[in-house]
Protein backbone atom coordinates (compact mmCIF):
# COMPACT_ATOMS: atom_id res chain seq x y z
CA UNK A 1 0.00 0.00 0.00
CA UNK A 2 0.94 3.81 -0.20
CA UNK A 3 2.73 4.95 2.78
CA UNK A 4 0.57 5.22 5.79
CA UNK A 5 -2.25 3.48 4.23
CA UNK A 6 -2.80 0.23 6.89
CA UNK A 7 -4.70 -1.50 3.85
CA UNK A 8 -2.38 -3.92 3.36
CA UNK A 9 -0.93 -4.19 7.29
CA UNK A 10 -0.68 -6.92 9.14
CA UNK A 11 -3.16 -7.22 12.04
CA UNK A 12 -0.37 -7.94 14.28
CA UNK A 13 2.80 -7.52 13.42
CA UNK A 14 4.01 -10.07 16.55
CA UNK A 15 2.42 -11.92 19.13
CA UNK A 16 3.87 -14.17 21.40
CA UNK A 17 1.23 -16.43 23.49
CA UNK A 18 0.87 -19.03 25.76
CA UNK A 19 4.53 -20.24 26.08
CA UNK A 20 5.02 -21.48 29.60
CA UNK A 21 8.19 -24.17 29.08
CA UNK A 22 10.07 -23.40 32.35
CA UNK A 23 13.32 -24.16 30.48
CA UNK A 24 12.90 -21.89 27.50
CA UNK A 25 13.30 -18.46 27.15
CA UNK A 26 12.71 -15.89 24.40
CA UNK A 27 15.07 -13.19 23.56
CA UNK A 28 14.27 -9.89 20.94
CA UNK A 29 16.86 -7.66 20.12
CA UNK A 30 17.51 -5.28 17.19
CA UNK A 31 14.22 -5.28 15.03
CA UNK A 32 12.03 -2.17 14.29
CA UNK A 33 8.17 -2.85 14.80
CA UNK A 34 6.85 0.05 12.40
CA UNK A 35 2.92 0.61 10.78
CA UNK A 36 1.04 -2.11 12.66
CA UNK A 37 -2.98 -1.79 12.89
CA UNK A 38 -4.96 -3.80 15.23
CA UNK A 39 -7.95 -3.06 13.51
CA UNK A 40 -9.73 -6.91 13.04
CA UNK A 41 -12.50 -6.90 15.68
CA UNK A 42 -13.01 -10.87 15.45
CA UNK A 43 -9.53 -11.70 16.55
CA UNK A 44 -8.05 -15.02 16.61
CA UNK A 45 -6.01 -17.35 18.45
CA UNK A 46 -2.63 -18.54 18.62
CA UNK A 47 -0.99 -21.31 20.86
CA UNK A 48 -4.86 -21.63 21.87
CA UNK A 49 -5.16 -18.21 23.54
CA UNK A 50 -7.91 -15.80 22.39
CA UNK A 51 -6.30 -12.81 21.18
CA UNK A 52 -8.04 -9.38 20.39
CA UNK A 53 -7.72 -7.99 17.19
CA UNK A 54 -8.35 -4.57 18.04
CA UNK A 55 -5.55 -4.53 20.80
CA UNK A 56 -1.37 -4.64 19.94
CA UNK A 57 -0.59 -3.37 16.79
CA UNK A 58 3.04 -3.42 17.19
CA UNK A 59 3.43 -6.25 19.29
CA UNK A 60 1.08 -8.58 22.08
CA UNK A 61 2.12 -10.57 24.65
CA UNK A 62 -0.05 -12.57 26.33
CA UNK A 63 -0.73 -15.60 28.98
CA UNK A 64 3.33 -16.32 29.40
CA UNK A 65 5.47 -17.19 31.73
CA UNK A 66 8.10 -17.82 30.28
CA UNK A 67 10.77 -15.28 30.51
CA UNK A 68 10.86 -12.58 27.73
CA UNK A 69 13.57 -10.04 26.83
CA UNK A 70 13.15 -7.43 24.31
CA UNK A 71 16.78 -5.53 23.76
CA UNK A 72 17.56 -2.60 21.56
CA UNK A 73 14.10 -2.59 19.91
CA UNK A 74 12.13 0.05 18.14
CA UNK A 75 8.01 0.36 17.83
CA UNK A 76 6.94 2.62 15.70
CA UNK A 77 4.01 4.05 14.36
CA UNK A 78 1.89 1.67 15.03
CA UNK A 79 -2.13 2.15 15.92
CA UNK A 80 -4.42 -0.11 17.55
CA UNK A 81 -8.31 1.02 17.49
CA UNK A 82 -8.86 -0.51 20.65
CA UNK A 83 -6.03 -0.78 23.24
CA UNK A 84 -2.25 -0.51 23.09
CA UNK A 85 -0.97 0.99 19.59
CA UNK A 86 2.66 0.12 20.01
CA UNK A 87 2.28 -2.94 22.68
CA UNK A 88 -0.19 -5.01 24.34
CA UNK A 89 0.71 -7.08 27.51
CA UNK A 90 -1.62 -9.43 29.42
CA UNK A 91 -0.78 -11.67 31.39
CA UNK A 92 2.92 -11.52 30.80
CA UNK A 93 5.83 -10.11 32.18
CA UNK A 94 9.22 -9.13 29.42
CA UNK A 95 11.61 -6.75 29.99
CA UNK A 96 12.40 -4.07 27.76
CA UNK A 97 15.81 -3.15 27.85
CA UNK A 98 16.81 0.20 25.26
CA UNK A 99 13.67 0.30 23.26
CA UNK A 100 11.98 2.92 21.52
CA UNK A 101 8.66 3.07 21.69
CA UNK A 102 6.99 6.52 19.82
CA UNK A 103 4.85 7.49 17.79
CA UNK A 104 1.87 4.89 18.45
CA UNK A 105 -1.83 5.66 18.31
CA UNK A 106 -4.71 4.12 19.77
CA UNK A 107 -7.99 5.23 21.95
CA UNK A 108 -5.97 4.00 25.19
CA UNK A 109 -2.42 3.50 26.12
CA UNK A 110 -1.51 4.45 22.44
CA UNK A 111 2.47 3.60 23.55
CA UNK A 112 1.47 0.36 25.73
CA UNK A 113 -1.94 -1.29 26.90
CA UNK A 114 -0.41 -3.21 30.47
CA UNK A 115 -3.10 -5.89 31.97
CA UNK A 116 -1.75 -7.93 35.19
CA UNK A 117 1.77 -7.67 34.17
CA UNK A 118 4.92 -6.57 36.50
CA UNK A 119 6.84 -5.85 33.02
CA UNK A 120 10.43 -4.02 33.80
CA UNK A 121 11.15 -0.88 31.33
CA UNK A 122 15.20 -0.05 31.64
CA UNK A 123 16.42 2.84 29.69
CA UNK A 124 13.50 3.10 27.19
CA UNK A 125 12.25 5.65 25.49
CA UNK A 126 8.69 6.06 25.46
CA UNK A 127 7.45 9.18 23.22
CA UNK A 128 5.06 10.93 20.89
CA UNK A 129 2.21 8.41 21.76
CA UNK A 130 -0.87 9.65 21.01
CA UNK A 131 -4.28 8.23 22.30
CA UNK A 132 -7.82 9.69 20.37
CA UNK A 133 -11.15 9.82 22.11
CA UNK A 134 -14.06 8.54 20.05
CA UNK A 135 -18.20 9.24 20.06
CA UNK A 136 -20.15 6.62 20.13
CA UNK A 137 -24.00 6.59 20.95
CA UNK A 138 -23.73 10.31 21.87
CA UNK A 139 -20.81 9.36 24.68
CA UNK A 140 -17.49 10.37 24.37
CA UNK A 141 -14.91 7.08 25.09
CA UNK A 142 -11.06 6.66 25.09
CA UNK A 143 -8.52 9.31 24.93
CA UNK A 144 -6.72 7.77 27.58
CA UNK A 145 -3.03 6.90 28.87
CA UNK A 146 -1.00 8.63 25.89
CA UNK A 147 2.13 6.37 26.76
CA UNK A 148 0.65 3.96 29.05
CA UNK A 149 -2.87 2.47 29.96
CA UNK A 150 -2.71 0.12 32.57
CA UNK A 151 -5.29 -2.56 34.75
CA UNK A 152 -3.56 -4.46 38.09
CA UNK A 153 -0.37 -5.39 38.22
CA UNK A 154 3.03 -2.88 38.99
CA UNK A 155 5.23 -2.18 35.53
CA UNK A 156 8.54 -0.75 36.47
CA UNK A 157 10.50 1.94 34.79
CA UNK A 158 13.41 2.47 35.38
CA UNK A 159 15.78 5.40 33.90
CA UNK A 160 13.33 5.52 31.41
CA UNK A 161 12.63 9.41 29.59
CA UNK A 162 8.84 10.19 28.74
CA UNK A 163 8.39 13.28 26.52
CA UNK A 164 5.24 14.19 23.78
CA UNK A 165 2.77 11.79 24.83
CA UNK A 166 -0.58 13.04 24.77
CA UNK A 167 -4.43 12.02 25.75
CA UNK A 168 -7.19 13.66 24.55
CA UNK A 169 -9.39 13.36 27.56
CA UNK A 170 -6.76 12.32 30.86
CA UNK A 171 -3.12 10.37 31.09
CA UNK A 172 -0.81 12.10 28.76
CA UNK A 173 1.71 9.61 30.60
CA UNK A 174 -0.62 7.38 31.84
CA UNK A 175 -3.66 6.45 32.89
CA UNK A 176 -3.75 3.47 36.01
CA UNK A 177 -6.74 1.81 36.81
CA UNK A 178 -8.45 -0.93 38.76
CA UNK A 179 -5.12 -2.45 40.92
CA UNK A 180 -2.93 -1.37 39.06
CA UNK A 181 0.76 0.33 40.35
CA UNK A 182 2.87 1.30 37.77
CA UNK A 183 6.49 2.14 39.38
CA UNK A 184 8.51 5.28 37.91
Amino acid sequence: GANHDSTFNSIWVMVIANVQSASDSIVIDGIGVTEGFASFSLGGSVNGIAVDGTKGGGATFIQSSVAIDVRNCVFYRNSAVGYGGGLAIMGASPRFTNTRISDNFSSRGAGMHIVNSNSVFSNCIIAGNQASSFVSGGVTGGGEGGAIYTIGGSPVFVNCIFVNNLAAVRGGLAHPTISSAPNF
